[in-house]
């Protein structure tokens, strides 16, 4: 059987998307038959049982993954079931406590998000929910992270012009107070 694979992703900047458009083109270069669309779209992206490849990608907003994803993951929780299930989430910043990765087997980190594992007792507030298990544990609650096969973290990249008003304000004063954040 010919595993048919669907990139669906959300996304305010842009950054999430590039992501998707750079793992389609290495899918069809191998010669995978895939496709990608937005996650908005799911209404008229058909029946997901002619997939069997399921890569779902999102950025990480105030420790969050966007509200059309969550939306996405619970209403086709049934269809998702048994199928190649893999995240991929872009964010600004990622912290570790280095235990996540006994819960979580299968995650990959850009290591343009690496900045070293460190305690959660000397983590402060800002790393705290900027952290690995912060941003996957609501995930845990909608999606069996068991049952998904992978889940990878990318350094996004903000273009602060498709922001809105409140995001860019937000976004423009974490960039300056936090040295990771270019």
């Amino acid at each position: 059987m010919d595993k048919k694979t669907i990139i669906l992703f959300s996304g305010k900047s842009g950054a999430t998307e590039k992501a998707g458009k750079i793992l389609l083109e290495d899918f069809l270069k191998k010669g995978v038959n895939a496709e990608i669309r937005n996650i908005s779209d799911f209404e008229n992206i058909g029946n997901i049982e002619n997939f069997q490849r399921i890569i779902i990608g999102s950025p990480v907003y105030y420790g969050k993954v966007l509200n059309d994803v969550n939306k996405f993951i619970e209403e086709k929780s049934n269809e998702l079931s048994g199928k190649e299930v893999y995240l991929f989430l872009t964010c600004m910043r990622l912290t570790q406590t280095g235990l996540e990765k006994q819960e979580y087997s299968n995650i990959f980190i850009d290591s343009g998000l690496d900045e070293g594992v460190k305690p959660f007792k000397k983590m402060g507030s800002m790393e705290k929910s900027h952290s690995l298990d912060y941003y996957l544990t609501p995930l845990k609650e909608r999606l069996s992270i068991e049952s998904c096969r992978g889940i990878a973290f990318f350094k996004g990249n903000l273009i602060f012009a498709r922001l809105d008003f409140k995001s860019r304000f937000v976004m423009k004063i974490m960039s300056f107070l936090m040295k990771q954040v270019k």
